[in-house]
């Protein structure tokens, strides 16, 4: 039997993938002038579950370097799933002025490490429940698993979105704000998988391109609330505050 999970950590997944800012390059020009201006992150709440999304260049490199972050949050019994971006090199109070990716550490058998999910929690005080990380690899899997990306009149597989990568890479703000855009396309596309589609491809990423703080069945408990999933209860937001430097 092909092994099914619900569409809720589908999305979680997909939102992950683009925490890794693949695309934004593409995105960037038609994003001036027309971005929505980012906010903070909403305050924590009772029985709200958190999901930090951790991007990474390799998982399987000694020193992973990270290139996303993403934070997503939902509060049953509701439906309506919050994504906030964090640019890399936003600071944190933990931090004494330092980055989330200068201080971003990672090991093969706990993944990021203790004293970066500390740092992120001094920026964005919610109470962690899974940490999902995912390497540009995974993500090029991904995104053809749902058939590419359409942008713009174009379609792009994964191989093609992992090329233009690097163009932002130098300017986290920028990166993080085309992300936001990337996702509502990606997010109203992932619906059309279904309710329960098969994700064979996307178990077999694991462990060496993605990661899960906890066990894949735990995983779709949390998410079982959010099913059935539609793509108007998917809020994207970025993160701004003292402490982080996103561009105009």
């Amino acid at each position: 039997m092909r092994p099914r999970l619900p569409l809720g950590l589908v999305i979680l997944l997909l939102a992950f993938c683009f925490g890794l800012g693949l695309l934004s390059a593409l995105l960037a020009r038609s994003a001036e002038g027309d971005e929505p201006p980012p906010s903070s992150l909403p305050a924590p709440r009772e029985e709200q579950v958190n999901f930090l999304i951790v991007g990474v260049d390799e998982i399987a490199s000694p020193r992973p370097a990270l290139t996303a972050l993403w934070v997503a949050s939902f509060e049953p019994p509701g439906r309506d799933l919050f994504l906030t971006g964090i640019p890399i090199d936003a600071s944190a109070p933990a931090l004494d002025g330092g980055s989330l990716a200068g201080a971003f550490a990672w090991s093969s058998e706990a993944g990021p490490s203790a004293e970066f999910l500390a740092a992120v929690a001094s920026l964005a005080p919610l109470e962690l429940d899974v940490v999902i990380s995912l390497d540009r690899q995974g993500f090029a899997a991904v995104v053809d698993y749902i058939g590419g990306i359409e942008l713009n009149g174009a379609r792009l597989d994964g191989a093609q979105v992992v090329a233009v990568l690097e163009l932002l890479e130098e300017d986290p703000s920028a990166s993080v704000a085309s992300q936001r855009r990337v996702l509502e396309s990606m997010a109203a596309r992932a619906e059309a998988l279904g309710d329960s589609p098969d994700i064979t491809p996307l178990i077999s990423l694991i462990p060496d391109h993605a990661r899960l703080s906890m066990p894949l069945n735990q995983v779709v408990s949390l998410t079982a609330p959010l099913l059935p999933l539609d793509a108007s209860a998917l809020h994207f937001d970025l993160f701004i505050g003292r402490e982080a430097s996103v561009a105009d």
